[in-house]
């Protein structure tokens, strides 16, 4: 058994580990609003039009597709259970660490991977979470624990 200290779980929000690419939205929106007021070539004007429409289905399949890496709200690790996923929805889902991740200097890549919904990459730095519990997941991970 471990030390109490040591047992309680580390709690990650994955809205303060990634940033999603909103930019590419609001310049999609813009291009489907706009495209017919532009002086462009017949062939330009159905390229945007087509892009547009492409980078809105993207974002709306992302927003309402219950099993996706970008459903997952957070990620729990306890010494232990390992690794738990909690989607938007409030389910939970078993995960294990991919082999891609990395404890470096200053930061730490997870790789979380989930046969359900897939794979989910993350970065950590200082100042994400509490500054013990990162420590502590620096300490496990090096130590072949995670």
């Amino acid at each position: 058994m471990l030390s109490t200290p040591f047992a309680k779980p580390i709690v990650l929000n994955t809205a303060d580990c990634r940033r999603r690419p909103r930019g590419f939205v609001i310049a999609a929106m813009i291009a489907i609003a706009y495209v017919g007021a532009l002086p462009l070539q017949y062939e330009v004007r159905v390229g945007l039009l087509a892009w547009g429409l492409v980078v809105l289905a993207i974002a709306l399949a992302r927003g309402r597709w219950p099993k996706r890496a970008d459903a997952v709200r957070r990620i729990r690790w306890h010494p232990d259970n390992g690794w738990l996923l909690e989607l938007d929805d409030g389910n939970h889902w078993p995960a294990k660490l991919g082999s891609g991740t990395r404890v470096c200097g200053g930061f730490v890549v997870l790789n979380i991977r989930n046969n359900e919904i897939g794979g989910l990459s993350l970065l950590v730095v200082p100042g994400q979470i509490e500054h013990n519990a990162y420590r502590r997941l620096r300490i496990a991970l090096r130590l072949g624990n995670g």
